[in-house]
């Protein structure tokens, strides 16, 4: 250790002065923190971060509560599309025997689905199951409904979502589910989605979309505590390493803040269920394996943003290609032990940083918009 000392003891002290002088030096003569300044989907960041940018107050991912997936959690879960029961149903069980835990079925434009075709053989009490249902969602519910009646599963036993992609007959087609489907706290009903490309108009939009579901919800007789507790995001995530990281973790730090303007009791950060989805990503440049390169760093800002479940599409329909992709957030997991550590970036001035400036602006944008409206 004393020789250790004595090593750095030969070098001066680096600050944020210093390298800013050798910075300008590179850039003959330009002001480093000037021309060095990046933007990007409205957010802003400097090229050097030290301790004294460290906000007062920092979010830092919660420990997991699943003792099975380790100490920073979240479930594998593809997308499979659902043309027909039988061939979907193999595709998922594929999938669950090959690492998956949970699937996401788009129903895509089939209303007359058959749940016990679909989910033969699958167990769901273990594993997580999602719908992405684009019409016709009050047949769909009736036939969810029904089927969980049928099968008298515990229902905290039961986890997964519903995303609707449009809402012909809201609330009607949602607030009576909401409520027969209530015990089943795990499964949740109202999800939130945005297109915004800007980070801060994304974070408030999602914010003021889940509001207003929930408003809507208890105008039409859901209890306030049971309408907020159905709340799920759903969140495309692209490739901007750490500002898609820091959207995550903004977005679980101001929902549980709101969670708390509303008074609900026994609720934490780690409760927040963001599920992400990377889409295809296609890029000559780095062809063949182009979405796999895509996918891998996407995940991997997925996972250290604090997603709960993560899909990550395949770059076609094709066996080979669907089991890349799943091995991917499964080598992150098994190999890569991302999950050992609930909040691998806790204490990075630089994204300490970005987070608060990012959480701040869009706060300020979602209260601003309460107001208006």
């Amino acid at each position: 250790m004393n020789q250790l000392n004595d090593l750095f003891s030969s070098f001066s002290p680096a600050g944020k002065d210093a390298w800013a002088k050798a910075a300008n030096t590179e850039i003959e003569g330009k002001n480093a923190f000037e021309h060095l300044l990046w933007e990007r989907a409205g957010v802003t960041g400097l090229p050097y971060y030290d301790a004294a940018d460290q906000p007062d107050k920092t979010f830092n991912l919660p420990l997991s509560n699943n003792e099975f997936l380790g100490a920073r959690s979240w479930y594998n879960m593809p997308l499979v599309k659902v043309l027909a029961e039988e061939e979907a149903n193999k595709k998922a069980l594929h999938h669950l025997t090959s690492g998956a835990d949970g699937i996401i079925f788009d129903l895509g434009q089939n209303n007359d689905v058959s749940l016990q075709k679909l989910l033969t053989e699958i167990e769901w009490p273990i594993c997580q199951v999602a719908f992405l249902v684009d019409q016709h969602a009050e047949f769909f519910f009736s036939t969810l409904e029904k089927y969980l009646l049928e099968k008298k599963f515990e229902p905290a036993s039961i986890g997964g979502f519903v995303l609707l992609k449009t809402y012909p007959h809201y609330p009607q087609s949602l607030h009576k589910v909401v409520h027969k489907l209530s015990p089943y706290k795990n499964f949740k009903l109202i999800g939130i989605t945005s297109s915004h490309t800007n980070r801060i108009e994304f974070l408030s939009d999602l914010l003021l979309k889940a509001v207003t579901e929930v408003e809507v919800l208890t105008d039409a007789g859901v209890p306030e505590v049971t309408a907020l507790h159905q709340v799920f995001f759903f969140v495309p995530i692209g490739q901007d390493f750490f500002l898609e990281l820091a959207t995550l973790k903004v977005l679980r730090m101001l929902w549980y803040q709101v969670m708390n303007a509303y008074g609900v009791k026994n609720y934490s950060a780690a409760d927040v269920p963001i599920h992400v989805i990377h889409p295809v990503w296609n890029h000559e440049a780095f062809q063949p394996h182009e979405n796999m390169l895509a996918a891998t760093t996407a995940g991997l800002s997925a996972i250290l943003g604090g997603c709960t479940s993560l899909s990550l599409e395949p770059a076609a329909p094709e066996e080979r290609l669907e089991r890349i992709a799943l091995n991917v957030s499964t080598i992150l997991r098994e190999e890569s032990h991302l999950n050992k550590v609930a909040d691998p970036t806790a204490g990075s001035y630089y994204l300490e940083s970005i987070i608060k400036n990012l959480a701040d602006a869009a706060w300020t944008r979602f209260t601003n918009q309460l107001k208006e409206g």
